[in-house]
């Protein structure tokens, strides 16, 4: 009996060390590969984030020299003041990234400023090199086009700092890869690939029908649990089979109940939430449910166009009118002017009594000009929309001529939140909206009164 002991020892020690071999060797390279890969990609991604941040951060602050410097070349360029012109150039060449300023109108040169060492270069030597980003901005006086400002920005100092942050994620990524690679070896030859080897011995004993064949625990951890329950859940596999078909019966009808109960209640939140969207101006719905804007008591200050209309002489007509007729008559003229607000893109702020007070920029602009623009075109249609809508009245019964009263100023206002934390009224207020009020009750009946602001 002693011969066969032997040779069954000596024909299971190769297979213990190839399994011990085989399992480190494929966990430990598969597991510094993957770290390795997903390293290097976030590297990589690492890298190009922070080169398009950077040409982002010059396209802004390209974009801030252009904006701020216009601004404060309107006046002295209009006014043909040169020595302010050459002041301002110069200014700009104090920020050390910018290296070359010029004012030009038409083919003339009214001021230019270049770094000394650049001195003799023209604005196209600058274009025609990846050294640098140009740009241009016309100079604008009440509209009208005086003169060009053209930039040029060294991105030198946004490339030594990609370098240098290139360098270093690349060198923390490798020092991270070789800790990795040296800590898996180690951990996966002692404590995973030897505990399986002879793991799957035990299991190999097991399905070949030696039910009495040990598995070696020795272990105070999961593969030692796993040897330990080894064997007790061979046996319970059966009776799992069965617990797990009724637990996915059980899971499947609770999941269909479920999925019922969401789509019942995701019913009842669009009703509810078409409801609400009644109570709301459509660009502040949009912009609460979107996620664009916290619902919470905030403000701020934009340039908006203001716009605030009534009937004129309504008051008198709500004497001769029945409640019903006024009902009719006030939901009428509020459903047609809201309809003409809304195809313009305006914001309807409140209805005060047949008062409707509307405003443009917030929380959707197109530009200053552009909503005063567009707030302009909205008036003059709700005049003629007022000329139509006495013609349907007049059928209705009400023969007395409805003629509104129209008010416009463009100003700096505050639009937000206002209210408490239990009830708020998303509106604006300021000395804006005071004049826009007074303007409308200057206007004639039938008219628009603008203030200067808009206008220009």
């Amino acid at each position: 009996m002693s011969g066969p002991e032997r040779i069954d020892k000596t024909q299971a020690a190769p297979v213990r060390r190839k399994a011990f071999h085989s399992v480190g060797r494929k966990f430990s390279i598969s597991l510094i590969g993957i770290t390795s890969l997903i390293l290097i990609i976030f590297a990589v991604v690492a890298i190009l984030i922070n080169r398009e941040r950077s040409e982002a951060q010059l396209h802004r602050t390209m974009s801030n020299y252009l904006s701020v410097t216009e601004v404060a070349l309107r006046v002295p360029v209009w006014n043909v003041d040169t020595f302010a012109v050459q002041g301002v150039t110069d200014a700009l060449l104090l920020d050390g990234d910018v290296h070359y300023a010029e004012v030009i109108d038409g083919d003339s040169q009214i001021a230019v400023s270049v770094r000394e060492d650049l001195e003799g270069l023209l604005f196209d030597s600058f274009a025609d090199t990846e050294d640098y980003m140009t740009g241009a901005a016309a100079v604008r006086h009440q509209g009208e086009e005086i003169a060009v400002l053209r930039l040029a920005v060294s991105r030198a100092a946004i490339a030594d700092a990609v370098q240098i942050n290139a360098l270093a994620i690349l060198g923390l990524t490798l020092l991270i890869v070789g800790a990795i690679a040296v800590t898996s070896v180690y951990a996966t030859r002692r404590y995973i690939a030897g505990p399986m080897a002879r793991l799957q011995e035990s299991a190999s004993a097991i399905a070949s029908g030696d039910l009495d064949r040990e598995v070696p625990a020795g272990r105070n951890d999961e593969i030692g649990r796993l040897a330990t329950d080894f064997d007790t859940m061979r046996q319970a596999v059966k009776s799992l089979f069965g617990d797990l078909n009724t637990a996915n019966e059980t899971l499947e009808r609770r999941v269909v109940e479920r999925t019922q109960e969401i789509t019942h209640k995701n019913r009842e939140l669009e009703t509810l939430s078409g409801k609400l969207a009644k109570y709301l101006s459509p660009q502040v719905y949009a912009s609460i449910f979107s996620g664009r804007q916290e619902v919470k008591l905030q403000s701020q200050r934009k340039k908006l166009t203001v716009f605030f209309s009534d009937i004129a002489g309504f008051t008198d007509t709500t004497d001769r009118l029945e409640s019903e007729e006024l009902t009719m008559l006030l939901n009428r003229y509020l459903s047609a002017m809201s309809e003409v607000a809304l195809a313009h893109g305006a914001t309807i702020d409140k209805y005060m009594g047949d008062g409707i007070m509307i405003f443009f920029g917030d929380p959707e602009s197109r530009g200053v000009q552009e909503d005063a623009l567009a707030c302009v075109r909205m008036a003059v249609d709700m005049q003629s929309r007022m000329a139509e809508l006495a013609d349907e009245l007049r059928t209705l019964g009400v023969s007395q001529p409805q003629r509104a009263r129209m008010g416009i100023n463009t100003g700096f206002c505050t639009v937000g939140n206002f209210g408490s934390n239990d009830r708020m009224d998303y509106t604006i207020i300021g000395g804006a909206v005071n004049i826009a009020s007074r303007l409308e009750q200057e206007a004639e009946a039938g008219g628009i009164l603008i203030s200067y602001e808009t206008y220009a």
